[in-house]
């Protein structure tokens, strides 16, 4: 939940609005907003619908994840050992919990 109200105040800022005009844009109260981007209150969802038109965003922004999850764990008895051209020698890949990109 803390990833949407941090949301909910970048969006706002990003869009270069007050708490007072968003809830203009709204009808939700400033002290109602404002408790919500610290994440001191709990949020209907018709209070964020409410949010995410004001911010012209589809509500589901506010549940998608900006970095997939990458962990991942491989069995050791699914390791596929591979042999480089020239060598004679036989090698198993190491793998961390975390894929990287190269």
């Amino acid at each position: 939940m803390d990833e949407i109200y941090k949301k909910i105040k970048d969006l706002r800022l990003q869009n270069g609005y007050t708490l007072k005009e968003l809830s203009e844009r709204t009808d939700l109260s400033i002290s109602f907003l404002s408790q919500v981007e610290r994440g001191t209150t709990s949020l209907a969802i018709t209070s964020l619908k409410k949010i995410a038109d004001a911010l012209n965003v589809k509500i589901s922004e506010f549940f998608e994840d900006e970095k997939p999850n990458q962990n991942f764990m491989v069995k050791s008895s699914e390791h596929k050992p591979f042999n480089i051209k020239g060598s004679e020698f036989t090698y198993v890949r190491e793998w961390s919990l975390r894929l990287l990109k190269v």
